[in-house]
């Protein structure tokens, strides 16, 4: 999958963990890749499992029992300057959420952990104010 402008919000502001998986549901919702009860299954997987990766960065997806949920296998990038309150000890400034039909998750988190295992360019990527900077700064561009 390709990463484009689309697939990316800089500039957001969440209360919590919860908030941000709310937001990020909605937002795949509104591009028609995952039904209402996407946002569910989300919050479903952090109390079962953190999806918590390290470095500022989380990918939030689903448990393969709710593919259902997913229409159409897509990602998008939420930019947390100010950060969110992951969990107790841990802070997001950026969020790739995952939604993957099948076993398709397997193969997008690993190419996009892949991309984000530089923790200076998730850093970078928290802090860009502009679309076209973060895209090349993601795929190495600059």
């Amino acid at each position: 999958m390709k990463i484009t402008a689309e697939n990316v919000t800089l500039g957001c502001r969440a209360k919590n963990r919860d908030d941000v998986l709310r937001q990020a549901a909605f937002e795949l919702a509104a591009r028609g890749c995952v039904d209402i009860g996407f946002s569910k299954a989300l919050l479903d997987r952090e109390k079962e499992l953190s999806t918590w990766i390290g470095s500022g960065l989380a990918m939030p997806h689903i448990n393969r029992r709710d593919a259902r949920r997913v229409n159409r296998s897509a990602f998008h990038f939420f930019q947390f300057p100010e950060g969110v309150s992951w969990d107790k000890s841990h802070v997001a400034f950026l969020v790739v959420v995952v939604a993957a039909k099948d076993d398709e998750h397997i193969d997008m988190l690993s190419g996009l952990a892949d991309l984000l295992a530089d923790e200076r360019k998730v850093t970078r990527l928290s802090l860009e104010t502009n679309k076209d900077a973060f895209l090349n700064i993601l795929t190495d561009q600059e």
